[in-house]
């Protein structure tokens, strides 16, 4: 094992069920003999990868609950308070249907109040990153060499159309993160990961129609090491994918532009993903 920072470290990952989280978990073990605590919400999921890891599956635990629960973080941090914890990295989130304004209130709202669906993406991709953040802080400031990560995403850094409550979590998440970086003298980093070929898109409809959304997502491993590599060398702003530079690069330089330019090709597209956010 070559020397890093990250050698066996204990890292707190929420959504360590599938997607990033999961392999990010796969990664640190396997590379740097970490102790991974997971956090998510399938049991069976998280049996699965345990038995995945073989021999060294001693390394992964796992805790259940919801993180968008300030409850649950004070039940988790409770736990933990005694014990030695190095790094969390928030990634939970979750993604509501693509759909204009107009229509994703009506999607969303069904026998509810409006509200109460929009504030459960928001305590579920940015009020778990303060709660996780707020609660475990104290925890992993003992160590020599905390650090929080935080994963937002490239939506944070450029809106596309059908994307408005989302991306106004992952925004929130990126300014958040930033702000802390500002803050703290140790490592604090932002993640924006581009599309990503992961669960998280199990709720969207998948067709045909669908190609250029698969040409531009990138493999979950690779995402997953790339994202892993930035980590190692302590990077504080990491955006990875090759739709995720091209968002953040041609918004930074031509904001009004690239909007335009974003919603007009997909549009043109014709992508399944998006039937329900331009007008005919």
């Amino acid at each position: 094992m070559k020397k890093s920072w990250l050698n066996h470290k204990t890292i707190v990952i929420t959504g360590a069920s599938s997607g990033i989280g999961q392999e990010l978990s796969r990664i640190f073990i396997e590379k740097h003999n970490c102790k991974i605590i997971g956090v998510g919400r399938n049991q069976q999921k998280m049996e699965e990868f345990k038995t995945s890891l073989s021999a060294k599956n001693v390394n992964f635990e796992y805790r259940l609950f919801d993180v968008s629960s300030e409850e649950n973080w004070k039940n988790f941090t409770n736990e933990f308070a005694k014990q030695k914890v190095d790094i969390i990295i928030n990634n939970a989130g979750m993604l509501p249907p693509f759909a204009s304004v107009e229509k994703l209130s009506t999607i969303l709202s069904k026998d509810n109040f409006i509200g109460q669906e929009f504030q459960k993406v928001m305590d579920t991709n940015f009020m778990s990153v303060v709660y996780g953040t707020h609660y475990m802080m104290p925890i992993i400031e003992k160590s020599e060499t905390p650090a929080i990560i935080n994963v937002a995403s490239s939506a944070g850094l450029c809106a596309l159309p059908g994307t408005s409550l989302y991306s106004a979590s992952k925004a929130a998440v990126k300014n958040f993160t930033e702000a802390l970086s500002c803050e703290k003298k140790y490592y604090v980093g932002l993640v924006c990961p581009g599309f990503t070929k992961t669960n998280i898109f199990r709720n969207q409809t998948h067709s045909s129609k669908n190609k250029l959304i698969d040409f531009i997502s990138t493999d979950l491993t690779k995402m997953a090491n790339k994202i892993y590599k930035k980590i190692k060398r302590k990077k504080k702003r990491v955006v990875v994918g090759f739709d995720a530079k091209m968002m953040d690069k041609f918004y930074r330089i031509f904001p009004k532009a690239s909007l335009k330019l974003f919603s007009s090709v997909l549009k043109k597209a014709n992508i399944e993903l998006f039937k329900d956010v331009f007008s005919e």
